[in-house]
């Protein structure tokens, strides 16, 4: 038992590590017909966040593996957004360090079912 009580304590302290928080409230609309605006609410300290753009997103479509481009501004305006019949998602994911990232949150355009929210 003497041995099992350091190893407690020791994963106790790793889980207790503050995580990199998603992202809340992700917004999407168009400005000026060809323009994306994303807009979203920091919940943790990151100033960067990680933005990824999936055309043809259907439900149980695999996370993104890749990163479109990463921004520092929130408001975020897209010039020449992707225009498509289909369903495009927006990700987005908060960069709290160079080696930790937040999980990803999605919004959806007009063309999604109605099962893919942000």
């Amino acid at each position: 038992m003497k041995k099992i009580l350091p190893l407690l304590a020791l994963l106790t302290g790793v889980t207790g590590i503050a995580q990199c928080p998603p992202p809340t409230d992700l917004t999407y609309s168009m400005v000026n017909g060809q323009d994306a605006l994303l807009a979203w609410t920091e919940s943790g300290e990151a100033i960067q966040w990680e933005i990824a753009i999936v055309p043809d997103f259907f439900i149980g479509a695999p996370l993104p593996s890749f990163v479109d481009f990463t921004t520092a501004s929130n408001p975020l305006v897209i010039s020449n957004a992707p225009i498509t019949s289909g369903c495009i998602v927006y990700f987005v994911r908060s960069s709290c360090s160079p080696t930790e990232q937040s999980p990803w949150v999605g919004v959806g355009t007009s063309g999604c079912p109605p099962g893919i929210l942000s």
